[in-house]
């Protein structure tokens, strides 16, 4: 029995020992194998950084084998942090995309504040400006050289604001969304307007300034004309602005292609080589003494735009010290030449038939009251006025308007309830509202319509759209009358047989020099030294603003020929 257990107990204990050697080796190939590869692989994940890229998990196996099970293993979880880096970085990505759009949205609405503000405080003063200057023009009483004053003001307040409104547009060209209304545009009314302007830019600094148009140009251009007009004007001024002394001109005329090709010629301080693509960046300007002149440097970037998109390019030639030529072509007219016409009077508006109207005219400016009051006055109304919403309401409800034009913007109670609250009263049901707003990109247009207004006209206020809408909703007809009566027929030019050679000379040097305001200074003082060379003067007139210096002066050349011979 006992030899038994003995026997036994070895056996147990051998047995023990067999199995613990084979347990401990295999923990031990688990361990090889196994389990310090996935003791890695978990300080790996422990210690990883998905916002760094990934450094790959290599199995350290000795000697190296063929890839199993494991291998797989530590490929797929490479291949996730891999993932995982990718989607952090796509992530971030993301969110600094929504930051910027966050920021840019913010950015946007504060610039659309800000030129809705800055455009309602520049059309301010020039609501009274071009008030105004259409109050003179109406004015029958002016001379002709008055009229041409008055005129000059009229076009320079309106090219500014069309300046300001291309400028507050700046959003419409980020997004693309600039239109061009590509048309026929007559070179002679393009000219004669531009001229005018230009005129009084070059005498302020002393310069000659001529606009010459070639006998063989083309009679219209393919063009955007407002566009246009600004290139031309941008490129005029820029160059009256470098130029110290001596002249700048302006020369229209065909090109080889068939053409209508534009040229700005000055005499001015010259444009370095290297600076000559430079200033048609936004925001730039040539350096040393270019810069005395002052500007924003978006001149020439917005008059490059401008004409690329109406189908051209600009160019530039120059020499420093010794002036500049800008240049750019754009495709010609296909309408037919129009013919030379004396100026058309316009006629104005004198009153109306009918019982005495009474307007309450709403604002808290009190330049912009005073303009369209002394307007309505002029032409037979009563008005009352206002300097608030408040007040408005109060004087509308005693003193029982005909019509009422109102201010959008105001202080207080604006515009919009101004018309909201009156037409929740019976008696203003159906009274004649005008809306007015110096507030761009027509939302005031909308609102104020919605409100409940009649209309609506943005500032500065054209009168002669005024008085069309006043006309419909008050349904009265006005009395009108020329600013001038005489038209001078389309004849021949003949001198008269009294004038002086001297006077003939004078003339011939301002043909030879295209001095078309020196022509029409010239006919007014021999008009008015005799009276006989009145209908001479006028034809004479008519041909210097129709921009005709070649027939003027082959006409006075033919006449000097003729005295000579005598």
């Amino acid at each position: 029995y006992h030899e038994l257990g003995r026997t036994a107990l070895v056996i147990l204990v051998s047995q023990g020992a067999n199995t613990f050697l084979v347990a401990l080796f295999t923990f031990y190939i688990l361990w090889r194998l196994v389990t310090r590869h996935l003791a890695a692989i978990a300080r790996t994940v422990s210690d990883y950084d998905f916002h760094e890229p990934p450094r790959p998990f290599v199995l350290r196996r000795t000697p190296p084998r063929e890839a199993d099970e494991l291998d797989r293993v530590v490929s797929a979880f490479n291949a996730m942090g891999m993932r995982l880096h990718r989607a952090y970085l796509d992530e971030r990505e993301a969110a600094v995309e929504r930051e910027a759009r966050r920021s840019a949205e913010a950015a946007n609405r504060a610039k659309g504040e800000f030129l809705a503000n800055l455009s309602h405080e520049l059309r301010t003063p020039l609501n009274g400006i071009l008030g105004y200057a259409q109050i003179l023009g109406r004015d029958s009483t002016l001379s002709v050289r008055q009229r041409d004053g008055v005129a000059v003001i009229q076009q320079s307040g309106e090219h500014l604001l069309t300046l300001i409104d291309e400028t507050l547009d700046f959003a419409k060209v980020e997004a693309g969304k600039l239109r061009f209304e590509i048309c026929d545009v007559p070179l002679a009314g393009l000219v004669d307007t531009i001229r005018e302007i230009i005129a009084v830019k070059a005498e302020q600094r002393r310069l000659a300034f001529a606009c010459a148009v070639a006998a063989d140009a083309p009679p219209g251009v393919r063009a955007d004309e407002r566009r246009l007009r600004q290139v031309l004007l941008n490129l005029l001024s820029n160059a009256v602005k470098f130029t110290d002394q001596g002249s700048v001109r302006l020369h229209i005329g065909r090109s080889a292609s068939g053409a209508v090709r534009f040229e700005v010629h000055d005499t001015g301080i010259g444009i370095h080589a290297e600076h000559q693509e430079k200033i048609f960046m936004p925001f730039e300007q040539a350096s040393g003494a270019e810069r005395r002149a002052g500007g924003t440097g978006l001149g020439l970037a917005i008059t490059r735009q401008f004409v690329r998109a109406m189908g051209g390019e600009v160019h530039v030639e120059s020499e420093v010290g010794r002036g500049s030529v800008f240049w750019f072509e754009l495709p010609a007219s296909l309408v037919e030449r129009p013919a030379s016409r004396a100026p058309v009077p316009a006629s104005v508006v004198t009153g109306y038939e009918g019982r005495r109207l009474k307007v309450l005219v709403i604002d808290d400016v009190q330049v912009n009251r005073a303009v369209v009051v002394e307007l309505l006055e002029r032409i037979g109304f009563d008005t009352v006025e206002a300097d608030n919403g408040r007040d408005g309401i109060s004087i509308a409800q005693a003193e029982r308007p005909d019509l009422i034009l109102t201010d959008i913007v105001m202080p207080g109670i604006d515009g919009l309830e101004v018309t909201q609250r009156l037409r929740a009263m019976p008696e203003f049901a159906h009274l004649p509202i005008i809306a007015v707003s110096a507030t761009p990109f027509g939302v005031d247009g909308a609102r104020s319509l919605d409100a409940g207004a009649n209309a609506f006209i943005a500032k500065p206020v054209n009168f002669d759209l005024l008085l069309a809408r006043m006309a419909d909703l008050l349904d009265i007809t006005w009395t009108q009358a020329a600013v001038w009566t005489e038209v001078v027929p389309d004849s021949p030019l003949t001198f008269p047989a009294a004038m002086s050679i001297d006077a003939m000379n004078e003339l011939h040097q301002l043909a030879r020099d295209g001095n078309m305001r020196g022509i029409v200074q010239w006919a007014e003082r021999i008009a008015a030294s005799d009276p006989a060379h009145a209908a001479f003067a006028a034809r004479l007139h008519q041909l210097a603003r129709a921009y005709q210096s070649k027939a003027i002066l082959q006409l006075v050349e033919r006449h000097l020929e003729g005295d000579t011979a005598t």
